[in-house]
């Protein structure tokens, strides 16, 4: 589950693994996942690679590819 909050923590998401469709690196430091028919945007991530790399294997190896 990936979990994060907007704004001044007011908006809270909680994207669980198999309901990711795809998760891919915008520019420089942003994550963008797809998420049943929604999409969040990660911005100020720090390794923003590393975040990628790891969310897309914990999905194959979870099988929630």
């Amino acid at each position: 589950m990936i979990g994060a909050t907007s704004g001044s923590h007011k908006n809270k998401a909680e994207i669980t693994l198999n309901t990711i469709t795809t998760v891919d690196r915008g520019f420089m430091v942003v994550i963008n996942v797809m998420a049943i028919g929604k999409k969040y945007t990660f911005k100020g991530i720090r390794d923003a690679g590393g975040w990628l790399s790891q969310i897309n294997m914990t999905r194959m190896t979870t099988g929630a590819v």
